[in-house]
């Protein structure tokens, strides 16, 4: 039966069997089996062969004994629940979405996209920085699949792809909620709740802070410009409905 092994692992066994090493010294070497390193040596036309024909045996044992189908969809799902089958679920997520963005020349796709090992290796650091939790909410997240905080993917910035800069991880359920919101449009609505609820404070990030979050500010500001009718309010705060709907600010 054949081995999960790394990428790493599977160059290693295509170099040592194009020096001419057999492909039982090579398993010994690497201490895997020889089906394993037997089928990291084919090219993908090979693979894909044999991928079908498998394919073809399990779907004829399923018809001969349906039993068989049920128990390997119980073992499927648990070892999806464990964080290794999480994380292969998410890194074969990222990547067929950024095939369909190849095919319907999305700008957002990634023409080199972060290798398995290294978003592995991404995911352990992530964990040891911040915990097993929500990067925007810090609540704990779980790998067991369809709960309200399963681990999932997430593009920070929503208008661009899955680099390496722009992946962090999230509870499902605050993904989903963000799911149509760019960056930008999380400063908007900072913006137009600030200047409605907290208008003194509004005005002094535009006027005396510096830094990016002010010029930001300022930008979102000058989107959404408040133009007549206006109406004071015992609080000192401007409204107007010209501008697609109630928006404050100071009068």
């Amino acid at each position: 039966m054949r081995q999960r092994i790394s990428e790493q692992v599977s160059k290693q066994i295509k170099e040592l069997y194009d020096t001419g090493m057999r492909l039982c010294d090579i398993s010994r070497k690497l201490d895997i089996n020889v089906s394993t390193a037997k089928y990291h040596v084919w090219d993908k036309e090979k693979k894909q062969e044999y991928a079908k024909k498998r394919r073809e045996e399990k779907l004829k044992l399923y018809k001969k004994d349906p039993s068989v189908r049920e128990r390997n969809n119980k073992k499927e799902a648990e070892r999806r629940d464990t964080r290794q089958g999480r994380l292969l679920a998410l890194y074969h997520t990222m990547g067929k979405r950024n095939r369909k963005w190849l095919k319907e020349k999305d700008p957002r796709f990634i023409p080199n996209i972060i290798t398995r090992d290294a978003f592995f290796k991404m995911v352990d650091d992530y964990e040891k920085k911040y915990g097993a939790v929500c990067f925007y909410e810090r609540i704990p997240y779980t790998y067991k699949a369809k709960e309200p905080n399963t681990m999932s993917i997430e593009r920070f910035d929503s208008s661009l792809g899955y680099t390496k800069s722009n992946i962090v991880f999230s509870g499902w359920d605050f993904n989903n909620r963000k799911n149509n919101f760019t960056t930008a449009d999380c400063f908007i609505v900072v913006a137009r709740y600030l200047e409605t609820n907290y208008p003194e404070d509004f005005d002094f990030l535009l006027k005396f802070q510096p830094g990016l979050f002010s010029v930001f500010m300022k930008k979102f500001n000058k989107q959404n410009t408040i133009g007549a009718p206006r109406i004071k309010t015992k609080k000192g705060i401007r409204m107007s409905y010209s501008q697609g709907g109630l928006v404050g600010g100071n009068y």
